[in-house]
């Protein structure tokens, strides 16, 4: 089980004519244990165990509620479990995994790009062919069965391919930019003596 809380700062102009401000936030989320981070099911050695999805799912709403890069991602752990060397195995698999989700979402968003523009091409040569046919103005029931043929199938095509390229492509882009934020953050363990209240799980 994990609490997390958020702290935000701001980080200076990349020069005195860029009026443009980022925001960067720490994210602290609270473990129990270093198991908290991988799954249940996975009785693997750190540096192979697979990531908890209630970790990953965590974070996720971190991200969403706050703007900008994240600058440290801070596990609070308590002081008596810690262990140096764990540390170091967990850290660099967490960036590992966070650049390959990225590497894995940033594929599949642009092979559904390429999909909608192929979709959209050959959606344009059904429907040339089909105005071409047309054009003709011919009473072969062949060349008009072929029309009827093309004209829809121009059509689904088309819309097939924009939906490949706008809707698929944008249903991609929350994970695509959680991982690119996470595996370029600096993750650090902090020491935590025992742990306060019980606020409710997931409160920032």
């Amino acid at each position: 089980m994990t609490k997390t809380t958020t702290t935000e700062s701001v980080l200076a102009s990349f020069n005195k004519n860029d009026a443009e401000v980022i925001l960067s936030h720490d994210i602290s989320i609270w473990i129990d244990q270093y198991d908290d981070i991988f799954s249940d099911f996975d009785p693997r050695h750190y540096r192979e165990r697979n990531i908890s999805d209630d970790f990953l799912y965590e974070l996720k709403r971190i991200c969403q509620e706050n703007a900008g890069l994240v600058k440290t991602l801070k596990l609070l752990v308590p002081e008596n479990i810690r262990n140096l060397q764990d540390e170091a195995i967990i850290s660099r698999r967490l960036h590992e995994e966070f650049k390959k989700q990225y590497n894995a979402a940033f594929l599949d968003a642009r092979a559904a790009r390429r999909r909608g523009l192929i979709f959209i091409l050959f959606a344009a040569c059904l429907m040339t062919g089909a105005s071409a046919l047309a054009s003709l103005k011919s009473s072969f029931f062949l060349l008009r069965a072929v029309l009827v043929i093309l004209e829809p199938g121009g059509w689904f095509l088309m819309w097939t391919g924009f939906d490949q390229l706008i809707s698929t492509t944008k249903k991609r882009l929350p994970d695509l930019e959680f991982f690119r934020k996470m595996y370029k953050s600096k993750l650090s363990f902090v020491s935590i003596e025992s742990k306060p209240g019980s606020p409710a799980k997931g409160s920032a």
